[in-house]
């Protein structure tokens, strides 16, 4: 289904539709309040970079500060996790619990130096390949 996940969340609630790939920390709220089963986790198989940048030539300096700047806060991410779990859930209006569990669910997508690791980019290109046959 297509949407943001709140929204699916109160497809599969309605029963309008029966299944959902949903993100923390909606999932969450469709196993705790809502007594859904989690069948898996994207996350724990396929844990992924968050996006990607691409850019001209021109504005490489303004990238690469922007990237310094991710690795940054990529490191704080996992040296201080009372304050990434703050902001999930102070942004995305949920209980400090929630946010503790999105933020555990996320932790691994955050390489501290902000960098794809090998084992991740591998798969990645493996999954590439076999699209294009």
């Amino acid at each position: 289904m297509a949407g943001d996940a709140p929204a699916q969340l109160q497809s599969l609630a309605s029963n309008a539709i029966q299944a959902a790939a949903l993100s923390p920390p909606t999932v969450i709220i469709a196993r705790d309040r809502f007594k859904m089963n989690v069948l898996a986790s994207v996350l724990e198989e396929y844990p992924t970079i968050q996006n990607g940048v691409a850019t001209a030539e021109k504005t490489r300096k303004a990238i690469r500060a922007l990237m310094m700047a991710r690795a940054k806060a990529n490191r704080q991410f996992h040296e201080n996790p009372q304050v990434p779990i703050d902001v999930i859930a102070k942004v995305l209006q949920v209980d400090k619990d929630t946010a503790r569990e999105t933020y555990l669910l996320s932790k691994q997508g955050f390489t501290r130096n902000g960098m794809v690791p090998e084992r991740m980019l591998a798969s990645i290109l493996k999954e590439m390949r076999s699209d294009r046959s």
